[in-house]
């Protein structure tokens, strides 16, 4: 029987931009759009799983953050658990060092809402920076501006929430690709995930940004592989 994999992509990108990671035919991939809902708590209320768990569950950047959470509430139960550069905090405070300036962070709000087109432009420039396949990378970011106001709303949960909050104690095997050169998540928001996950496995990743999966596929996908058993 095919393994399934659930798929969550990162914030303002396309909702199916992790399907080329598995090309797989012991794999049937399912790409979850949570961008059709304005929260987590909306997605959660709308989106019915009708109780299909996943052997693996894969999430980039807010989307990991949003599997971290899917599992801590206990609505999905995979098997294994796949982070691409996920915030842990994406704000930074007195708690987190290794975040986002809050006047960065309300700047980029601001500047998203009067001008989400050029701001996704900048997002993905930034995303690519520092990665040694920036051009190519800048190629394969397909952003989305459809469901701006959505967006938006994502943007600024993503900047009050903190995985503080979370219940770590269901966690599974959990793989864990951070870049080295990261622009969007600092690489040291990882050491807190160190710290509350037991069976992590972490994979530094040099010469790379915020996207981990266009960085070194090949790599991530034998990794995975591994840890996973597909």
């Amino acid at each position: 029987m095919p393994n399934d994999i659930f798929c969550f992509s990162g914030w303002a990108q396309q909702h199916n931009a992790l399907e080329a990671l598995f090309d797989n035919k012991n794999c049937r991939l399912f790409s979850i759009n949570y961008s059709a809902f304005n929260s987590y708590q909306n997605f959660v209320a709308n989106h019915h799983f009708s109780h299909h768990q996943p052997h693996i569950l894969i999430g980039w950047s807010l989307g990991g953050q949003i599997a971290l959470r899917l599992i801590a509430d206990q609505i999905l139960q995979p098997k294994c658990l796949v982070l691409l550069a996920p915030p842990f905090q994406m704000v930074k405070n007195a708690n987190v060092q290794a975040g986002m300036p809050p006047q960065t962070a309300q700047n980029f709000y601001q500047n998203f809402a009067q001008k989400p087109l050029e701001t996704l432009q900048q997002f993905s420039v930034l995303s690519s920076l520092n990665d040694r396949n920036s051009k190519e990378m800048l190629k394969n970011l397909n952003v989305s501006v459809e469901n701006q106001p959505n967006w938006l709303a994502w943007l600024n949960e993503l900047y009050s929430f903190s995985c503080f909050n979370l219940d770590f104690s269901h966690m599974p095997t959990t793989v864990y690709f951070h870049g080295e050169n990261d622009a969007i998540i600092n690489i040291g928001q990882a050491k807190y995930f160190q710290q509350k996950i037991p069976n992590l496995h972490f994979y530094q990743m040099p010469n790379c940004g915020h996207a981990p999966h266009l960085n070194n596929p090949t790599f991530l996908t034998k990794i995975i592989s591994q840890h996973c058993e597909i």
